[in-house]
């Protein structure tokens, strides 16, 4: 008689029973997905932005802190749309208070997905 072995994950699954072959599938979650995409694209519309090197490099550092909360199974919206601002306000002291359409709407996207 076979097992019958219900696997339900919202994440990366591995499993192998006895002898069996290790199967690995990658679980691709939308919603991340939908964000990974919108940090990306803030990502480009910061690059276009002239500024300092150390206001770069303080804009990557709380970048690359983003994309790691996003990677958490147990999200912090509050520390998630904290790092946003962050990112914002180092943006906005960098150029000045006017920062373009673009960089602005890529900041909502990301917000809005972030709650």
């Amino acid at each position: 008689m076979r097992d019958n072995i219900n696997i339900n994950s919202k994440g990366n699954v591995a499993f192998g029973k006895d002898n069996a072959t290790v199967n690995q599938i990658n679980v691709d979650h939308t919603p991340n997905k939908k964000l990974n995409i919108e940090i990306n694209n803030l990502k480009n519309e910061l690059a276009k932005i002239k500024i300092n090197k150390d206001n770069r490099e303080a804009i990557d550092t709380q970048l690359e802190n983003l994309e790691n909360y996003v990677k958490i199974d147990k999200k912090n919206s509050v520390l998630m749309l904290s790092t946003l601002e962050s990112i914002k306000n180092i943006a906005q002291g960098a150029i000045g208070s006017a920062i373009g359409a673009g960089l602005v709407e890529a900041f909502k996207r990301v917000g809005i997905l972030l709650i």
